[in-house]
């Protein structure tokens, strides 16, 4: 269940995000990329590799946490 959730959750997420970034930054660093699970507030995502992890945490860190934050909270207004 919570493995739904959080490819729920991530695949709007990305929705945000695809309009937000360009296209090459889009589909070079969060196309690959896949949630594993949201548990405790804590959404995972895997990636490519450790630099692509890398990369993302420092460059995009930020910006994800923000649009994270935007869809949870209009996920629990419409329950």
């Amino acid at each position: 269940m919570e493995t739904a959730k959080a490819k729920q959750i991530w695949a709007d997420v990305l929705e945000h995000l695809r309009r937000e970034l360009s296209k090459p930054a889009f589909e070079t660093w969060f196309e690959p990329t896949q949630a594993v699970s949201y548990t405790d507030h804590v959404l995972t995502i895997s990636t490519v590799n450790d630099f692509a992890r890398d990369w993302l945490e420092s460059r995009y860190n930020n910006q994800v946490n923000r649009v994270l934050q935007t869809v949870t909270r209009l996920k629990q207004k419409l329950r």
